[in-house]
């Protein structure tokens, strides 16, 4: 794999998706450092998220904006610590640029849903027919449903599509 840096996408293609508990733990700094802490105004909803935790997971969200993202804000919602894709499209993208990286979140797929993480993405989809598709894509489908049974493994829930088929099947937990 040649590419070793750059942005998180999150690619709605079909169907809403939820993430709640999305947390990053940087395993290298070499590309970049933390984003600055940005202040809301005093009549802005309060929320608490901590820092990082003990083991040192850092929330991607601050649990009410959009803030340190670009690309699809519209398509997206940030409510109650949950980001919502409700319509499955667009791409939601890091400003920042990641390297080395463990990502954690919980997933609430919706019956045929279609989604995908990008990983180590460029900024601009250029010729390609979808941004997740200038760095490696997680797949995040309801491969149980009709009209996605006849899937490759290597496109599966939890692929690194084209790549590599999940360990295990997540759909089963």
């Amino acid at each position: 794999l040649a590419k070793r840096a750059g942005h998180l996408v999150f690619s709605g293609m079909k169907g809403p998706v939820e993430f709640k508990n999305l947390r990053i733990k940087e395993l290298s700094r070499a590309t970049s450092l933390p984003a600055p802490v940005q202040r809301l105004p005093a009549s802005a909803p309060q929320v608490s998220i901590p820092a990082a935790d003990k083991d040192g997971f850092a929330p991607m969200f601050d649990g009410v904006t959009l803030n340190g993202w670009k690309g699809a804000t519209v398509g997206y919602r940030m409510a109650g610590g949950i980001l919502t894709s409700p319509d499955g499209e667009g791409d939601l993208i890091t400003e920042k640029k990641y390297s080395s990286f463990h990502l954690k979140f919980d997933l609430k797929l919706s019956s045929g849903s279609n989604n995908g993480i990008g990983v180590w993405c460029d900024d601009d989809k250029g010729t390609n027919r979808f941004l997740v598709h200038t760095g490696f894509e997680i797949a995040l489908i309801d491969d149980k449903a009709q009209e996605y049974r006849r899937l490759e493994k290597w496109q599966k829930h939890g692929s690194l599509t084209y790549f590599e088929e999940p360990s295990s099947h997540p759909m089963n937990a």
